[in-house]
């Protein structure tokens, strides 16, 4: 999946004669805290909400603040995660896409950033969920998959991280199947170490809600 399949027509971009009150009044009615600032449909970068309010006057134009543009954005052939990447690391709500001529294409906003995420994570399916911790040099994504697809079960989705400073990985799977007691049996047996989980193996409803809120907490959901 590229960035120019993800781009909104939502955001209209501002242009240099767009007054400083026009950005904010456009980044309230779309609920942004950013947005894409274009001249002749080429892009010049994006102006941050912080930036237009401390602006004396807020009848200037905007291009009185080229200097305070950020150069952030995305080729149109760049990869999902890239966008991703790019989104969470400068915590902006949206990404300008661009051509190799420095076009402005459109926006890809962080709200279907996250749905895409989920689909591409499998969250909305019904399943378990199970965390290993491992060594990185001890890792086998096959082994792992062995062991899961050995009690009839898939894996819908991997997500791995690894611990800062360290060379141990939390490993998160999502399985097809909500009763994951084989599975996890059968991680025990292989002596994994299991960070945490949650499916139907719990019979105790207090013990099962402990363990999901534990791990939503772990996934900072």
């Amino acid at each position: 999946m590229t960035a120019i399949e993800l781009i909104s027509d939502l955001i209209i971009p501002l242009g240099l004669d767009d007054k400083i009150s026009t950005g904010l009044r456009y980044m309230d009615e779309n609920h942004v805290a950013h947005l894409p600032v274009t001249n002749q449909k080429k892009f010049l970068g994006i102006v941050a909400e912080d930036d237009l309010l401390m602006a004396d006057d807020h009848e200037l134009a905007l291009h009185n603040m080229v200097s305070s543009l950020h150069q952030i954005r995305i080729d149109q052939n760049d990869h999902y995660y890239n966008a991703l990447k790019i989104i969470a690391e400068k915590q902006i709500d949206l990404l300008p896409v661009t051509d190799n001529a420095d076009y402005y294409l459109g926006s890809i906003l962080r709200e279907d950033m996250v749905n895409t995420a989920s689909e591409l994570l499998s969250v909305g399916n019904p399943g378990g969920i199970i965390v290993l911790q491992v060594s990185e040099n001890d890792f086998s994504l096959s082994e792992v998959s062995r062991l899961i697809e050995s009690n009839d079960v898939k894996i819908l989705s991997v997500g791995i991280r690894t611990l800062p400073g360290t060379n141990i990985l939390h490993v998160t799977l999502k399985l097809n199947k909500i009763n994951i007691e084989p599975v996890i049996q059968t991680f025990n047996r292989f002596q994994y170490e299991i960070v945490a989980y949650f499916g139907e193996n719990e019979k105790d409803e207090e013990l099962l809600r402990e363990r999901y809120d534990s791990l939503m907490q772990y996934l900072n959901i």
